[in-house]
C-alpha cells in the first residue's frame, strides 16, 4: 500500500491548477500534459486510483510510479513530502503517515517514522542556485552542474545552494534540514556541519524526503549518482549502509524492494554483500544493479553511473540502461559476488 491522497483531495488540487474535463461520471479528468508543453487534453487522471496516465507516453514519470502524488511532486519540482502536504494539507504530521503505511507493511516492522529536530543551518551566505542562474557565479555552477547531469529542474526540486564556487547539497527529513554537504568547483574541497552539532553523514539518506514510500527505493554511493538515476534514489555517501541508515530505508517502507546501486569496483561489490547481511532481515526484496563498464578516451573504464552520462551515453537512457542492469539478490548471489572479489 502507498501513501494516497482522497478523492476529493485529487478533485480539488485538479480543479485549482488545471483546465479539464471530466469522464466517467467524474472518476476520470482530463488534462493536457505540462510536461509535453501542448494543450491536448491527453493526460488522465484517475480520481478513486490517484493515478496519471498519458496515452501518448509516460515518459514524464521517470521511471515505473505514476500515482497522483508523483505527478504534483515533478509539476511542482518539489520533494514528495511538500507534494503530499500541498494536496493533504499543510497541517498534517507527515511522520505519522509514514509510520502508518509501515503498520499496513507486513515486511517492515519494529520501526517508527519520527520527525526530528536538528539543530542544522547551511552554510553562512548559502543562497539557492536557481534564484541566482543568471548571475556570474550562478551560470558557472549551473554550466559545471549540467556537466554532471543536473538539470535546472533538479537544481530547483532538490534545493541545491551556492556561495561563491561552493555548492551545498541539503539533506532534508520529513520537510526539515537535518544535514548538508557542500563541494567547491575549483578544487573538489568537500565540507560537511561539524560533528560537534550532533549529526554525521552516515546518519542520513540524501533524498530521503524525494522518495515515494512504500514503493522501491535505490540506493547509491554518490549524490551525482543518485541524481543521475533520477526517481525514488537516495545517496548513503559510502559503500556500506550504516544502522542509521537502514532505520531510515525501512521506515519509507519500500515493499516493492531495495535496488543496490553501488560503483562497479572492488569496494562496490564488496559493498553488495554486507548491504545484504544489513537488511536481508528486515526486507524480502533486495537487488542490485551494477553499472556497465564503458571504456572512453585513452583507454579509461566507467565505474559508476554518473561517469556513464559524462563520457558515454547520453543522460536520458541510463535509467532505462539502470532498469536493465537490476537483477535479484539472494544468498546464492551473495555467495557468488562473494567468490567475484
Amino acid at each position: 500500500m502507498k501513501i494516497q491522497p482522497t478523492e476529493d483531495q485529487v478533485r480539488d488540487w485538479i480543479e485549482a491548477n488545471f483546465e479539464f474535463k471530466v469522464r466517467k461520471g467524474g472518476q476520470e479528468y482530463v488534462i493536457s500534459n505540462p510536461f509535453y508543453h501542448n494543450d491536448k487534453m491527453k493526460m488522465n487522471v484517475s480520481i478513486s486510483k490517484a493515478t496519471v496516465h498519458d496515452w501518448r507516453s509516460d515518459d514524464w514519470a521517470q521511471g515505473k510510479s505514476r500515482t497522483f502524488l508523483r505527478f504534483v511532486q515533478l509539476y511542482r519540482r518539489c520533494s514528495f513530502v511538500e507534494a503530499f502536504k500541498e494536496v493533504c494539507g499543510q497541517d498534517v504530521t507527515i511522520s505519522s503517515i509514514y509510520a502508518k503505511l509501515k503498520k499496513e507493511n507486513t515486511e517492515v516492522k519494529n520501526v517508527e517514522a519520527e520527525e526530528r529536530k536538528y539543530d542544522i543551518t547551511l552554510p553562512p551566505g548559502s543562497q539557492p542556485i536557481i534564484d541566482h542562474k543568471d548571475t556570474l557565479n550562478g551560470k558557472m555552477l549551473m554550466s559545471w552542474l549540467a556537466s554532471r547531469g543536473v538539470t535546472a529542474d533538479m537544481v530547483a526540486q532538490h534545493k541545491l545552494h551556492f556561495h561563491s564556487m561552493h555548492v551545498v547539497w541539503p539533506y532534508y527529513e520529513y520537510g526539515s534540514l537535518v544535514y548538508w554537504q557542500e563541494r567547491n568547483r575549483l578544487n573538489k574541497v568537500f565540507r560537511f556541519p561539524p560533528e560537534s552539532v550532533g549529526v554525521t553523514k552516515g546518519m542520513f539518506l540524501y533524498g530521503f524526503d524525494m522518495v515515494e514510500p512504500g514503493d522501491y527505493v535505490a540506493v547509491t554511493e554518490a549524490i551525482f549518482d543518485s541524481h543521475t538515476l533520477g526517481a525514488n534514489v537516495v545517496a548513503s555517501g559510502g559503500a556500506i549502509l550504516t544502522d542509521k541508515q537502514v532505520h531510515r530505508l525501512r521506515a519509507l517502507s519500500p515493499t516493492n524492494g531495495i535496488i543496490l546501486a553501488p560503483d562497479n569496483d572492488s569496494a562496490g561489490v564488496k559493498s553488495i554483500v554486507a548491504n545484504y547481511e544489513l537488511l536481508h532481515p528486515y526486507f524480502r526484496k533486495i537487488f542490485y544493479a551494477l553499472p556497465p563498464k564503458m571504456e572512453y578516451g585513452d583507454g579509461q573504464i566507467t565505474t559508476d553511473w554518473n561517469d556513464i552520462g559524462r563520457y558515454t551515453m547520453p543522460w536520458s537512457e541510463i535509467r532505462a540502461t539502470f532498469e536493465k542492469c537490476i537483477k535479484p539478490l539472494t544468498r546464492s548471489d551473495v555467495v557468488r559476488l562473494m567468490v567475484k572479489t
